[in-house]
């Protein structure tokens, strides 16, 4: 009764379920597989999953599947590594974001009077969990105020500007931000205004930066932008450039109206640099903006 009952199970089962030849040939689809994919049992049943999936990971699968047919061993295709197997469309409400189902795969061997004759294969639809991962890694890398990149993904971004530096002589500038007389006005106006000119900043910076820029709240009231590949004279333009929608974007709130200012030093990166000098001649000039009467911007050499 039990053996009768598995098809059944297999029909309405929430993953992909299909049995393949040595060749990779589909002997059973299930439902799931064809809700999926927009081909019927009747449609699959018979060709490669080759045929059927163009594109996929073809290497990975022939020689996992070799394993399973030839010594009865199991085999998974993790996500993480693999990222979809079998290229399949996102299911009807997938979180946004994904070109492609993510998929985790576990592969087996089916046996005969003893002999393994068939492998299935079982297709777990994971991108909403892979979704939510990201969300908060996301969350942890981020400061809660403004949205900037907190110091924790600085450190390890600079790392790998680094890398990449050495591997192909080509590094970043950095620019440092800070908000003038940022204490008194937080002393005068309240926390939470303090808070808005802190955001305001932010949305002005990311509004400025190239997609492959990164803006971090490098702490308090001082912010970096990573900018990846850029010479100096470069970074001084983009530090100008902030300066002035700094000054021209007055912040109002609950009333109370102040201008803000902001100083910047700009370093680039340059043969036998690593992150403590690159950030060091980039505080250094932020000092002296400051020293030289704030509103200004600065460079480290």
């Amino acid at each position: 009764m039990i053996r009768s009952l598995l098809p059944q199970v297999l029909e309405i089962i929430g993953n992909g379920v299909m049995v393949v030849d040595s060749d990779g040939r589909v002997d059973y689809w299930n439902r799931w597989m064809g809700e999926a994919t927009g081909v019927e049992r009747e449609d699959a049943e018979g060709r490669t999953v080759f045929e059927l999936f163009p594109g996929m990971r073809e290497k990975a699968f022939r020689r996992n599947l070799k394993s399973v047919i030839a010594f009865g061993n199991f085999a998974f295709f993790s996500q993480k590594v693999h990222g979809a197997v079998f290229p399949m469309p996102c299911a009807p409400g997938a979180p946004e974001g994904f070109d492609r189902m993510q998929q985790s795969c576990r592969m087996g061997p089916l046996r005969h009077e003893g002999e393994v004759c068939r492998a299935f294969v079982v297709i777990e639809d994971v991108t909403e969990a892979v979704s939510n991962e990201r969300r908060l890694a996301e969350a942890a890398s981020r400061d809660g105020l403004t949205g900037a990149y907190n110091r924790r993904w600085f450190d390890r971004r600079m790392e790998d500007e680094f890398d990449r530096a050495r591997r192909y002589g080509r590094g970043p500038a950095l620019l440092i931000l800070d908000i003038d007389h940022f204490k008194s006005l937080n002393d005068e106006e309240g926390h939470q205004f303090g808070d808005e000119a802190l955001k305001r900043v932010a949305e002005i910076c990311r509004h400025a930066l190239r997609s492959t820029d990164a803006l971090c709240r490098y702490g308090g009231e001082e912010f970096c932008a990573v900018l990846p590949e850029t010479e100096l004279g470069q970074g001084v333009a983009l530090a100008e450039r902030l300066r002035t929608s700094c000054a021209s974007s007055p912040i109002a709130f609950r009333g109370a109206k102040r201008s803000l200012t902001v100083s910047s030093g700009v370093s680039a990166w340059r043969e036998g640099d690593d992150v403590t000098s690159l950030v060091g001649r980039a505080d250094a000039a932020l000092y002296v903006a400051k020293r030289a009467g704030r509103n200004r911007v600065e460079v480290g050499t």
